[in-house]
């Protein structure tokens, strides 16, 4: 990894993206977006419970698979955050001596699995998920739209969160 990235980083590395590809707005289809990105998306189980999604890399072609199971609001951020890591941390994966090598990443109750240290693990999983809330949550779009909605639940539905992930967001957005 070539360094950690700052939240501020991390929330422009986001609006880039949803601004690139036209997703500016409320609630973000995660699917399209990856899609648009040339990422196919598939669902699928997955034979360990714990496992919510997965990378999967050869060559140029990367793919998306997530959890048919899990309600739609985690699939987006599961979604979200694997899109977090092709985006911040994929190339730090490939060695550029294999082009054609295969690279997993599996996403097992927040923890991806591959050959890096432990505080690699850590920090890259932090950052795919500030990556995913900012995706999902865009800074400006949730300073504009606070306080005209109702609740929490109301916010939460409109971005298609769980309450716990809006209210989560809103907490470090000191709202």
């Amino acid at each position: 990894m070539t360094g950690r990235k700052s939240r501020e980083e991390i929330e422009l590395f986001a609006n880039t993206i949803l601004k690139r590809y036209n997703m500016y707005g409320i609630p973000v289809d995660t699917i399209v977006l990856a899609n648009k990105m040339g990422i196919n998306v598939k669902n699928g189980n997955f034979s360990d419970p714990s496992v919510s999604g997965m990378i999967h890399k050869k060559g140029e072609k990367v793919e998306l698979c997530i959890k048919v199971s899990d309600e739609l609001h985690k699939q987006r951020f599961t979604v979200a955050h694997e899109l977090g890591h092709v985006v911040l941390h994929l190339n730090d994966l490939d060695d550029g001596d294999h082009p054609e090598q295969d690279i997993n990443i599996l996403r097992r109750n927040s923890n991806i699995k591959f050959k890096y240290t432990n505080k690699y693990i850590e920090t890259a999983e932090k950052e795919a998920n500030q990556f995913a809330a900012a995706l999902l949550m865009d800074e400006e779009l949730v300073r504009a739209v606070w306080g005209k909605f109702s609740s929490l639940e109301t916010m939460a539905e409109a971005f298609g969160v769980s309450e716990g992930t809006m209210a989560y967001r809103l907490g470090n957005l000191d709202l």
